[in-house]
């Protein structure tokens, strides 16, 4: 008799013990939800990643192309005053038609610029504000020609170089007034903002340094007058000297 009962006590004790292991999941989660109930608050253990981690996957991207706009203008005016008494004055019309590009330059962005909020459980980027990236014509056709007379000199060429000078400057002005960096501003908050949540797998907050007053254009943003060639507001001509 004593040995069956000694059985039945190992037998009980066995099954206590599996019981235990099969549900000690459950236990746990049953007594970490009553101290939740006790710590309404309870810290969050956050994986920082570094900053020189996510700077370094960021400047990776290189100059970031946000938005690119493709935009056109047809009678762009050239009128040349040339000639005593402008004796072979002339003129030309001129269609063009040019893509301006837009975005930030990612390579300036330094650990400075990132930070995180432990209690927001939040990463901060201060990017430079966007600006036109390039600037790229792609079409300019001259048509209207008007002028030269007999025995007049007369370098249309030049004057086509005039009339892609004055659009490109009227297409960037365009570009600018018309919302073009606020447009490249709000796609580079989502593709910066996807690219380091993704690295880090938390909130990314995207805010812009104060755009300058005078924006610094690429070189293929600003096309070069012919050399001589000086411009009359009072007139509205284009004349040549030497």
């Amino acid at each position: 008799m004593g040995k069956i009962k000694g059985v039945l006590i190992l037998i009980a004790v066995v099954v206590v013990i599996c019981l235990g292991i099969f549900f000690a999941p459950q236990i746990s989660d049953v007594f970490s939800r009553i101290s939740d109930l006790f710590n309404p608050n309870p810290q969050k253990i956050a994986r920082v990643v570094t900053t020189r981690t996510i700077v370094s996957g960021i400047q990776t991207l290189g100059q970031l192309v946000t938005i690119s706009a493709e935009v056109a203008h047809a009678d762009i005016a050239v009128s040349v005053s040339q000639g005593v008494i402008n004796s072979c004055g002339h003129s030309a019309n001129h269609v063009s038609q040019s893509v301006i590009e837009a975005g930030i330059d990612i390579t300036a962005i330094g650990e400075d610029n990132v930070s995180y909020d432990a209690e927001n459980d939040q990463y901060t980027l201060i990017s430079p504000a966007p600006v036109i990236t390039s600037c790229r014509n792609e079409y300019l056709r001259q048509y209207e020609r008007r002028g030269s007379g007999a025995g007049c000199n007369v370098d249309w060429d030049e004057a086509r170089l005039i009339g892609e000078y004055l659009s490109m400057t009227r297409f960037v002005d365009d570009m600018i007034t018309g919302g073009l960096l606020d447009r490249a501003e709000a796609q580079t908050s989502v593709v910066i903002a996807n690219f380091v949540s993704a690295l880090t797998d938390r909130q990314v907050q995207i805010e812009y340094e104060e755009r300058r007053e005078e924006m610094q254009l690429p070189p293929s943003c600003q096309p070069q007058i012919p050399l001589g060639w000086s411009f009359n507001e009072e007139t509205g001509e284009w004349s040549k000297t030497g």
